[in-house]
């Protein structure tokens, strides 16, 4: 019945297709709710309705419609000085998503809009706008965090600059901007070592999205 519910959603007849799901029971119905979900590749009210139902996936359910919603939001017009209109603009659609940690969704989903300035130049603080310290040190580590390219064990190593990051295949900084970036790659290092070693050019983790260059 799952298998029937996914042919219905790669359709596009969502309630067809949630409604094969209510005939299934147990875990199997919450999974068959987060596929679906998924797979119509749900957004805002539609996609917390749905994920409220989705029992033990429900937060999994939730975090991947999220992470869409932030894709969504990437041709939001948004000139530098207006980010606190952006932090509303998240908050209020996020507002009803079921997941515990709203506030860490809504700090990524910041960033990762913020992170988007710098495609293709190096980090400039100053791009940051009004954004306090933290959140611009996240917005720069989220033009990285899942590249696959990057030479980890060259990026963490101390005395870390500009140059050096460029040369392990990171995104390097503008000169005015380096408290800012030492703080990003000291939370990027922390995390990364976390995840235990894994080579340049190797697998992102599962569910990881294209990085930001």
């Amino acid at each position: 019945m799952a298998i029937h519910a996914g042919r219905l959603a790669q359709q596009g007849l969502s309630e067809e297709a949630f409604a094969a799901c209510e005939l299934i029971e147990g875990d199997w119905h919450d999974e068959c709710v987060f596929q679906t979900s998924d797979a119509l590749e749900l957004i805002g009210e539609a996609a917390w309705t749905r994920c409220r139902t989705a029992g033990r996936y429900e937060n999994q359910c939730a975090g991947h419609a999220a992470t869409r919603m932030v894709a969504a939001m990437a041709d939001l017009p948004l000139e530098v000085g207006q980010e606190n209109e952006l932090v509303r603009e998240l908050t209020s659609r996020i507002q009803a998503m079921p997941i515990r940690d709203r506030q860490t969704v809504n700090r990524t989903g910041v960033a990762r809009h913020i992170a988007a300035r710098w495609d293709g130049v190096p980090f400039e603080a100053a791009g940051c706008g009004v954004l306090p310290i933290e959140p611009c040190s996240l917005a720069y580590a989220e033009t990285m965090r899942q590249d696959a390219s990057i030479d980890r064990d060259a990026a963490c190593a101390e005395p870390r600059t500009s140059e050096s990051i460029i040369v392990a295949g990171g995104k390097g900084w503008t000169p005015d901007s380096d408290s800012v970036a030492q703080r990003a790659w000291r939370d990027l290092c922390s995390s990364w070592s976390g995840e235990g070693a894994r080579p340049a050019g190797g697998p992102p983790p599962p569910g990881a999205g294209p990085a930001r260059r």
